[in-house]
C-alpha cells in the first residue's frame, strides 16, 4: 500500500473514531456533544470533505480495506473502530494533541502493568504517554499536570482494551 492510500485509510479511521471531537472539546466526554444529530452532521461533513479530496471509489476501497484488516467493526449504530483500529491511530492522535503547556492544580498519575503477551499495546501506550508530555516517575508509572493529557490517555486505554491493566490516579498533594 502506497503512502497516499495509507493517508486515506488513516483519515477514514479518524472520522470513525470521532477524533476531531476529541481534539476540540476536552475534557468533556466526546460522546456527550450537544446532541447526537449535531455529532452526525459533523461526521457527515468530514466524510464529504474526504470524498471530495480522494473520490468516492477510493474512499470505498479504504473503508473495505479497514474492515478486512480488522480496524473497523460493524455495530448496531453503524461502523466504529475496533481495538486494533484504535491501536493504529492512537500514537498519531497523541502526537497531534501534543503536550499541554498549562498546569492544573492536581497531578495526574497513570500506573500500568501490561503482560508480555500484549507487548505491542504496551509499546503504543508508552509512546502515547510520552507524546502527551507525561514525565517518567518510576518503571511503568508516569505523571503529568495536564488534565487534557490525562483524559486523552484514558480514552486510548479504554479503546485499546488495556483498562484492566491500567490505573489512573488524581493526586491532590505530593511531597
Amino acid at each position: 500500500m502506497n503512502s497516499k492510500a495509507r493517508t486515506l485509510v488513516k483519515a477514514v479511521l479518524w472520522v470513525l473514531a470521532g477524533i476531531d471531537e476529541l481534539l476540540t472539546i476536552f475534557p468533556v466526554n466526546y460522546y456527550q456533544l450537544n446532541n447526537w444529530t449535531e455529532y452526525k452532521e459533523r461526521q457527515r461533513e468530514r466524510w464529504d470533505r474526504i470524498i471530495a479530496k480522494y473520490g468516492e471509489k477510493k474512499v470505498d476501497r479504504a473503508v473495505k480495506y479497514s474492515i478486512d484488516q480488522g480496524y473497523v467493526k460493524r455495530t448496531n449504530k453503524g461502523f466504529t473502530l475496533s481495538e486494533k483500529g484504535w491501536q493504529k491511530v492512537a500514537p498519531d492522535v497523541c502526537e497531534r494533541l501534543g503536550r499541554e503547556r498549562t498546569k492544573g492544580p492536581y497531578k495526574y498519575m497513570v500506573i500500568f502493568d501490561i503482560p508480555e503477551e500484549y507487548r505491542k499495546s504496551r509499546d503504543i501506550l508508552r509512546k502515547c504517554v510520552l507524546s502527551l508530555g507525561f514525565k517518567f516517575f518510576q518503571r511503568s508509572v508516569f505523571i503529568t499536570d495536564s488534565k487534557r493529557s490525562f483524559f486523552m490517555l484514558e480514552v486510548v486505554v479504554k479503546n485499546c482494551g488495556l483498562k484492566k491493566y491500567t490505573r489512573f490516579i488524581e493526586v491532590k498533594k505530593m511531597w
